[in-house]
């Protein structure tokens, strides 16, 4: 599992990562095609859903 926060991306196979999920996160995961690989959600302020694309796309390894 990789977590990215922020341009920083963490690996679990280097370091321990902890992600605490919400209610709706846990129905969001449930509910997400198998061929996705990534779950994000970002600050209702932060940007159109082009940036966020080309945010999540950026980092993707």
């Amino acid at each position: 599992m990789k977590v990215k926060i922020g341009n920083r991306s963490y690996d679990a196979t280097e370091k321990p990562i902890a992600i605490i999920l919400t209610d709706q996160d846990k129905k969001n995961i449930q509910n997400m095609h198998n061929n996705c690989t990534m779950y994000a959600i970002f600050p209702d302020d932060w940007g159109s859903k082009e940036e966020m694309q080309a945010w999540l796309k950026k980092h993707k390894d």
